[in-house]
């Protein structure tokens, strides 16, 4: 049985980094050392961005100099916006899902719909865009 209870332990730390709450504005606490790699954030903004998983989700944030985040991604096929969002939805079960929306179009970057929730949903930019077009994931910023 206390084996049993050390694996749980060790499960609990390993699936849930964080159990913060991952939201732009957010300070977020960095003790632990986390994994860190450069994403691509904006049209020709490459940075580095922590890699966490909170409540199951791994996301990806981006920290600015007081440890605020400033920027949220994620492409865990598991996370769900509020509207019902889900990575590899096509562009026309989204609009299905929220009706017709003002495709954005960063250049170099991707293409976005912008939902009422504060996230976007963005699409791979190299493809050619359509409505069977798929979210390829899901990101929040604090300039949007």
């Amino acid at each position: 049985m206390k084996i049993y209870g050390y694996l749980l332990a060790i499960l609990a730390i390993s699936c849930n980094d964080c159990l913060c709450q991952i939201n732009i504005g957010a300070k977020f606490d960095r003790k632990k050392n986390l994994p860190e790699e450069l994403s691509l954030v904006s049209a020709g903004s490459m940075k580095k961005v922590y890699v966490i998983l909170s409540e199951h989700i791994k996301y990806k944030i981006l920290l600015d100099s007081s440890n605020v985040i400033s920027y949220i991604e994620t492409n865990d096929e598991s996370f769900e916006t509020s509207e019902g969002i889900k990575v590899k939805m096509s562009l026309k079960e989204l609009q299905r899902t929220v009706g017709k929306a003002k495709i954005v179009d960063e250049k170099g970057w991707s293409k976005y719909v912008r939902l009422s929730s504060g996230w976007c949903a963005a699409f791979n930019y190299e493809d050619s865009f359509n409505e069977n077009s798929k979210v390829l994931f899901l990101f929040k910023r604090n300039n949007l």
